[in-house]
């Protein structure tokens, strides 16, 4: 009967102990590349204000209610705050291609909570 208990003990700790790794296993997202292949490009993301920054080429990409703009200058209508953003890697010249998924990963306000719940841990 102990050895049974023991078995079962055992196996319900495997099992806990598997669920826990494959939760930890994070799905790339759409937008990355290939799993041992460098990056094309790299963009700074927005998430507040929805703009693309290809730091190399120097290009904005940003939706003006119509359609994406490249330009090189952001039109004073587009307020951005430029220490608020994330980077995406991706293989393509056209990120906002990926904008929804990028947009449901990184929501706007999505720096301010991640920046309210790191506060909360130090406390």
């Amino acid at each position: 009967m102990r050895a049974k208990l023991h078995m079962i003990a055992l196996g319900l700790l495997l099992s806990v102990g598997l669920f826990a790794c494959s939760t930890l296993v994070r799905e790339s997202p759409p937008w990355s590349p290939a799993d041992g292949h460098p990056a094309k490009h790299q963009y700074k993301y927005y998430p507040d204000s929805a703009v693309y920054l290809d730091t190399v080429r120097k290009l904005f990409f940003y939706y003006n209610g119509e359609r994406w703009v490249i330009t090189t200058i952001l039109p004073e209508t587009v307020a951005v705050d430029w220490k608020s953003y994330v980077v995406l890697k991706m293989d393509t010249d056209k990120p906002y291609s990926y904008h929804t998924a990028v947009a449901k990963r990184y929501p706007p306000g999505y720096l301010k909570k991640k920046d309210q719940n790191k506060g909360a841990k130090r406390e």
